[in-house]
């Protein structure tokens, strides 16, 4: 199964279509859309859907959401992986980045990781 991310309301909405012209196959989910936690759900509702439908997170929320990532583990919960956006990056390096965490790794490569990116 290839990497499918969720974002939370942090993430620009035009992030999606730039990661499609270059890979339609990606699947990126936003918050408040069909199927998903509505806007201004809790961010451990949001990490708990996102192990349950093994979604990889991405935000830019530096501050309350690693907090609660930290929380989901120590009451024993599991991500697949947690990306977190540098707001000042090129767009280019950041679709870079995630275009090749897409083709060249798993889910299960990134249980449990936090990583900021672009790298």
């Amino acid at each position: 199964m290839a990497i499918r991310l969720f974002c939370d309301e942090h993430v620009d909405h035009d992030l999606a279509p730039a990661l499609w012209h270059r890979e339609p196959a990606f699947q990126v989910l936003y918050v408040g859309g069909e199927g998903v936690p509505p806007h201004r759900t809790p961010d451990l509702e949001l990490i708990r859907f996102a192990e349950r439908e093994q979604f990889s997170l991405l935000t830019m929320d530096r501050n309350t959401l690693l907090g609660d990532v930290s929380k989901h583990w120590a009451a024993g919960g599991h991500t697949w992986g947690v990306f977190v956006i540098d707001p000042w990056a090129s767009w280019g390096k950041l679709i870079d980045d995630l275009l090749l965490i897409w083709s060249a790794s798993a889910p299960e490569d990134w249980r449990d990781r936090i990583e900021f990116i672009p790298w």
